[in-house]
């Protein structure tokens, strides 16, 4: 009796299962709920694995190709708490929401929830003339050419932390040099960043950013503000690290910074401690790849002029497989942006959208489409050898229009700066490394980090 009655509670869950795979919508609020869940800054390992375990789709591909294949409309809603959230099908109209940015399409609901539970004043939102003014500052910080007087120094740590220290191997390595890399670009060499500071990007992983913003442990984010204003008042002039090149810009206004710089730390962190190891799974799983960048490292190596070389040798195609991995597995899930004005009409839409309407961009549906991108779910980086792809819309790694990512090339900077380096370590030998996690390379899934260990042979 008892066999029987397990038996058939089996049969009843897998046909549950079965069920709940094949609704969409409880499909696309499952994607949403596990997508905070892992973490938009910080990264949860239990919420990765559950994802694994339940086969989940981590990248929203499986459900944008789910959608497209029941709706032809431009847009599909769905209701997420109490929110109704468009979901963006067509480029063209990604292309007009993303041009449309900040002055016609604001930041997200979601977005907006998440990074006000800790920076209560500068998020991102699009009131002007605040974000012409924060947009600005993030231009002349990131994205001029005077960035490599903070690179070089950060090229002279990265050597000692890598050429000094063993390969980093294990997720926990990977964290640790993340730590030390984000500290000292953002601050500088005597910057601290204890755990404590991390909580509160742990906290605000929280479903409840779908009805209002988080409210965060008030212990947390004390600890998060003393830490940032104690490396602030560290900073002297130079240009050793971002906050110091602010300063000399002219941007001083310690409130300001102190809601601004988390901009800055949270992607450098997480390049590090997520994109990296992504990045050597994918070059350790297609070696020809691997030892074109250790060939094109050797080509311009010069131990005498590595600082200026690491920033502005000519290693294309290092670019163009950082560009691939970025695409494959983009930190970025989705982009939300909020209607600003009311009555507005998309070209190829019948239906007018009101004021406050919210619209996700599900970024891995355009960029592992092959529509866009042949072979989308393979690792093919002479795919960028044509330099109008990164500027197209269907290449959101970095978002596309007037919002666009400014820090796109310095996280590019960073990440090549970091594998130069390996691949010194390795002495150019790419057999001296190998990865645990085998990938399809004809189907390559979202890369679970966690699970990600390398093995470095002397």
């Amino acid at each position: 009796m008892y066999k029987t009655h397990l038996i058939i509670f089996v049969i009843t869950l897998l046909i549950l299962v079965i069920y709940l795979k094949q609704n969409l919508n409880i499909n696309i609020m499952t994607f949403v709920y596990l997508t905070l869940l892992r973490g938009i800054v910080y990264q949860s390992r239990f919420w990765w694995d559950v994802c694994d375990i339940l086969g989940v789709n981590k990248s929203g591909i499986e459900l944008f190709n789910m959608i497209e294949n029941r709706t032809r409309n431009s847009f599909y809603r769905i209701q997420v708490g109490n929110k109704d959230i468009n979901i963006v099908m067509d480029l063209e109209n990604v292309r007009a929401i993303l041009d449309g940015s900040p002055h016609v399409f604001g930041v997200g609901e979601l977005k907006y929830n998440y990074f006000n539970s800790f920076m209560d004043k500068n998020v991102g939102v699009s009131n002007m003339p605040e974000w012409t003014g924060r947009r600005k500052m993030n231009e002349e910080v990131l994205m001029t050419n005077q960035i490599h007087s903070v690179l070089n120094n950060l090229i002279k740590y990265t050597k000692t932390v890598v050429l000094s220290n063993p390969l980093p191997t294990k997720p926990e390595h990977f964290r640790e040099m993340s730590r030390l890399i984000t500290s000292y670009t953002v601050f500088g060499e005597k910057a601290d960043l204890p755990d404590s500071f991390f909580h509160i990007f742990k906290e605000a992983n929280s479903l409840s950013i779908i009805d209002g913003p988080v409210k965060v442990c008030p212990y947390a984010k004390a600890a998060f503000l003393n830490v940032m204003n104690q490396n602030m008042n560290r900073c002297t002039e130079g240009h050793k690290s971002l906050t110091e090149r602010a300063a000399m810009l002219g941007y001083n206004d310690r409130e300001e910074l102190v809601n601004q710089v988390p901009h800055w730390i949270f992607p450098i962190f997480g390049i590090v401690n997520t994109f990296l190891p992504k990045l050597l799974c994918l070059l350790c799983n297609n070696p020809e790849s691997f030892a074109r960048v250790a060939e094109e490292v050797k080509r311009v190596y010069d131990d005498k002029e590595i600082y200026a070389s690491a920033v502005n040798c000519h290693t294309p195609y290092m670019r163009h497989c950082i560009l691939e991995a970025f695409r494959l597995n983009n930190p970025v899930i989705a982009l939300s942006r909020t209607l600003l004005e009311d009555g507005y009409k998309f070209s190829n839409y019948h239906q007018k959208f009101k004021q406050g309407d919210q619209f996700l961009i599900l970024t891995a549906g355009f960029l592992r489409n092959n529509k866009y991108f042949f072979s989308p779910n393979q690792f093919i980086p002479d795919r960028w050898k044509d330099d109008c792809l990164e500027n197209k819309y269907s290449s959101l790694m970095w978002s596309q229009g007037p919002q666009k990512c400014p820090g796109k090339e310095l996280s590019i900077m960073i990440t090549k700066i970091l594998l130069i380096f390996i691949i010194i370590k390795l002495e150019f030998n790419i057999s001296k490394i190998s990865c645990n996690y085998k990938l399809d390379n004809n189907n390559i899934d979202i890369i679970n980090h966690f699970r990600l260990m390398f093995e470095h042979y002397e």
